[in-house]
């Protein structure tokens, strides 16, 4: 049985998850149908959905960005966190199920920040306790600028805090 939900955001909103946890959002990072569905929302899903759902992350970053500083880089760097599953009352979220193949669920409820872990590259830590600055220089370290007649843009590695399976 698996312990732990698992919410995939950007490296840009770790020091305010850390200081306030997650809160359920007035609307979505998804357009379309996602908006009305998320409204009061915090939604997750079990380890199998990970890899959706870490990509449609991918996919925002590249949409809404053209990466042009490097300041971009660091904000539209996705990343995943991990809460207990006692920390709140979860119910099932239907579409989210059907998008990612995979177990998907909301809560209500704040998550307090000493319920939340963070993917930090290597291993699962209390989000209280990471480094956002390390991680914030290994974004930007991993990522590779490329000009073109003076103008010029980031690659950003989006699989940097892409969590493995323990």
């Amino acid at each position: 049985m698996e312990e732990y939900a698992y919410h995939s955001t950007f490296l840009r909103h770790l020091s305010s998850i850390a200081s306030e946890g997650l809160v359920p959002g007035t609307g979505s990072q998804f357009s379309g149908g996602y908006a009305g569905h998320s409204q009061g929302k915090i939604f997750f899903s079990d380890w199998d959905g990970v890899p959706y759902w870490f990509s449609k992350m991918e996919n925002i970053a590249e949409a809404e960005s053209d990466f042009k500083e490097e300041e971009e880089v660091v904000d539209w760097t996705p990343i995943v966190l991990r809460v207990d599953l006692d920390c709140c009352e979860f119910y099932d979220d239907k579409p989210g199920q059907k998008d990612s193949n995979a177990d998907a669920f909301f809560t209500k409820d704040e998550v307090d920040p000493n319920d939340i872990d963070v993917w930090d590259g290597k291993k699962w830590v209390w989000i209280g306790e990471v480094n956002e600055d390390k991680m914030s220089n290994q974004a930007l370290k991993s990522a590779t600028y490329d000009s073109d007649n003076g103008e010029g843009w980031w690659w950003v590695d989006f699989t940097l805090f892409e969590p493995q399976k323990d």
